[in-house]
């Protein structure tokens, strides 16, 4: 009988990872659908030095200098917007003016035109849940201009005018939710060319038609979905100026929306939590419910208070956050849900760029992957340890660690999932190793013949574990 040993001391965790039975994912690991893959490592591109970033934007236009490119990118960070240039050789931008607010996410809308007036403007439009704004894309010093004086008188009344609290864009069109109203409002096509007192005429509303409930969100994608505290409708065109938007009851959902700020608008679809706490996405009109009781335990007591999107391992995440860091992430390839605490200081994704709270602004590098602690790790974590032989038997795989013990934690079962593959992408069903509080060998039998192996562990204790070895007991032939 042979033994074959590897190192994995680098597979230490430093802080704990879920705590959930087999129906959880591991933190910091995403399914591609060709198997556990960790979440890549982040290779700095841009240091800000700011403060309490709240939100990033990337547009779809800008300029650099007096050069027309593909878009920058904007930081918002306290009161302060900060545009990136797409060029290394251009300096940060800070835009002239501010905010009313200091605190909270934004949500933005861009205007669909595209179309450079004579003027050389295409504006950014911000919505910080105070007041609404707006910044020329083209402008090489650009001015964060309030526009709220423009915002429609709401209520019925002749004075009362909307505190913003959302912004989309549709069909050259601005939507606008109000705090201090229950409908939505639209505004006149093309407002960027428009004054800002007559971009919203007094009678573009509309009012929920399948209950009356306060219209929370509206988000502009194919369609128009209106979220609202019991219901969640969906608008399509109706081919009229004076009357743009239509919705059928049938067609709507009597579900509401549970966090109006942690909605994930990727491309054509739209992720949010429902008013039961489920995780949903809505689709060409369609609703899915996505997770489960079982998942959804994952999250009991969070408070989502922001969304985000990003691309790692040829995939896209939908990610949500609360106030302490905690990130959810959700796989649109594979369907997994992921815990993912290498996000913790993250304040807002584009796909391949994330901004952390202090303004560092990275993409992620496929040469390197990010652990728990955002300490960065070799890339292979499943290795193939085994490939000289022609067959042989697994009788035991060893594995000598040691468990620093959260006092809190003290009565939890930690648990290890043990898996091996011969071919690193079909793995076999993952053999359960109870840990317990001390330094031990553990052992896992009954792995058949093959000629190749990959091994992994996979982890849901919650109490910090540091891996000093594996040794692996085989019987066989060599090649």
């Amino acid at each position: 009988m042979q033994q074959v040993s590897a190192d994995l001391s680098k597979l230490s965790t430093q802080q704990s990872l879920s705590r959930y039975n087999l129906d959880s994912r591991l933190e910091n690991v995403i399914n591609t659908g060709k198997g556990l893959e960790s979440i890549y490592g982040q290779k700095l591109i841009r240091e800000l030095r700011l403060q309490n970033v709240r939100s990033i934007y990337k547009s779809s236009i800008g300029v650099d200098g007096t050069e027309i490119n593909k878009g920058n990118i904007y930081v918002v960070a306290e009161r302060e917007v900060y545009k990136i240039p797409s060029k290394e050789e251009y300096s940060i931008i800070k835009c002239r003016g501010g905010l009313q607010s200091n605190g909270g996410e934004l949500s933005f809308a861009e205007s669909q035109s595209q179309n450079i007036d004579t003027e050389g403007r295409i504006y950014l439009y911000l919505c910080d849940g105070m007041a609404l704004y707006r910044i020329n894309l083209l402008a090489a010093n650009p001015e964060i201009e309030d526009i709220s004086q423009g915002v429609p008188i709401v209520n019925g009344t002749t004075s009362t005018r909307g505190i913003p609290s959302f912004i989309s864009f549709r069909g050259h069109r601005i939507l606008l939710t109000c705090s201090n109203s229950t409908q939505f409002f639209y505004s006149e096509t093309d407002p960027d060319s428009r004054p800002i007192g007559k971009m919203f005429p007094v009678d573009n509303f509309y009012s929920t038609e399948t209950k009356a409930d306060r219209t929370l969100r509206v988000v502009g994608m194919d369609v128009i979905y209106a979220f609202g505290t019991k219901t969640i409708e969906v608008w399509r065109d109706n081919n009229d100026s004076f009357d743009p938007y239509t919705t059928s009851i049938n067609g709507n959902y009597l579900t509401g929306l549970s966090f109006p700020h942690a909605v994930c608008i990727l491309r054509n679809e739209v992720y949010f939590f429902d008013d039961h706490r489920r995780l949903c996405r809505l689709v060409s009109g369609r609703l899915d419910v996505l997770s489960d009781r079982s998942t959804e335990r994952i999250w009991d007591g969070k408070e989502f208070a922001k969304a985000f999107v990003i691309y790692t391992n040829g995939c896209l995440i939908a990610c949500f956050q609360d106030g302490e860091g905690f990130t959810l992430g959700y796989n649109t390839q594979s369907g997994s849900i992921s815990v993912l605490s290498c996000l913790s200081k993250v304040r807002g994704g584009m796909e391949e760029y994330i901004c952390d709270i202090n303004g560092n602004l990275s993409e992620f590098d496929d040469s390197k992957y990010t652990m728990a602690d955002n300490s960065v790790i070799s890339k292979i974590i499943q290795l193939e340890v085994l490939h000289d032989l022609n067959r042989f038997l697994l009788r035991s795989i060893a594995i000598d660690y040691s468990i620093k013990t959260v006092p809190d934690n003290d009565a939890i079962n930690n648990q290890a999932f043990l898996s091996v593959s011969p071919d690193g992408l079909n793995w076999r069903d993952p053999r359960i190793l109870n840990l317990d509080r001390h330094s031990k060998t553990l052992k896992s039998f009954g792995f058949g013949l093959c000629s190749k192996m990959h091994t992994r562990l996979i982890f849901t204790n919650a109490n910090p574990v540091v891996f000093n070895s594996v040794t692996f007991s085989i019987e066989g032939a060599m090649k």
